[in-house]
């Protein structure tokens, strides 16, 4: 195996972020389709956004579509407790899916996300029916979690019942470990979310 010597280029920088770097321009460079000087014509937007859309493939379940539609007509008649129970249903999934707001748009959602954006548009009557529903479980898993020192179990509660005291707490939590584990973009996202 030959070895050579780092590259003055790089002493200093930590291989990590060397590597990170060097990813992160290798995929810009293939996200771009190679396009450098004297490729030819670059595409416009829109035509990066078709031929990205069939390069990409998001996943989609059209079972969760459908609990999502009935869950923002329970929130719309007003019926708190089965709107909750079936958005925190959504939560639970270990797997998340992706659907199209509008048949005709180009963006792309997260149903877990839009499941816990509902949750926290609900008036303070459905915000009550909810916290009664999962307050004291996000409570007790928490404090489980913290008494396991089970990062995972504190990022699932974060992540599940980000509407209750607990999750507010797990989120704090998730966002300082992610500081301690040098992760800042995670920190603020988890930071951001409590902002928003």
């Amino acid at each position: 195996m030959v070895f050579f010597p780092p590259s003055p280029l790089i002493t200093g920088i930590r291989p990590r972020r060397f590597a990170f770097r060097f990813v992160a321009a290798a995929l810009g460079f293939l996200i771009a389709g190679g396009a450098a000087i004297g490729d030819g014509p670059v595409e416009t937007t829109e035509a990066a956004e078709e031929s990205i859309e069939a390069r990409v493939a998001l996943p989609t379940d059209r079972l969760k579509e459908r609990q999502l539609d009935r869950a923002q007509r329970l929130v719309a008649n007003e019926r708190w407790s089965d709107a909750a129970t079936l958005l925190d249903e959504m939560l639970a999934g270990d797997r998340d899916f992706f659907f199209r707001p509008q048949q005709g748009q180009a963006t792309w959602r997260s149903i877990k996300t839009e499941a816990a954006r509902l949750i926290g548009s609900v008036p303070e009557a459905g915000r009550a029916a909810y916290d009664l529903q999962f307050r004291a479980r996000a409570d007790r898993l928490l404090q489980e979690a913290i008494a396991a020192g089970d990062g995972a179990g504190v990022v699932a509660v974060a992540r599940r019942w980000f509407h209750t005291p607990a999750g507010q707490r797990a989120t704090v939590l998730a966002a300082l470990e992610a500081l301690e584990g040098e992760q800042p973009l995670a920190a603020a996202a988890w930071l951001e979310r409590l902002a928003g």
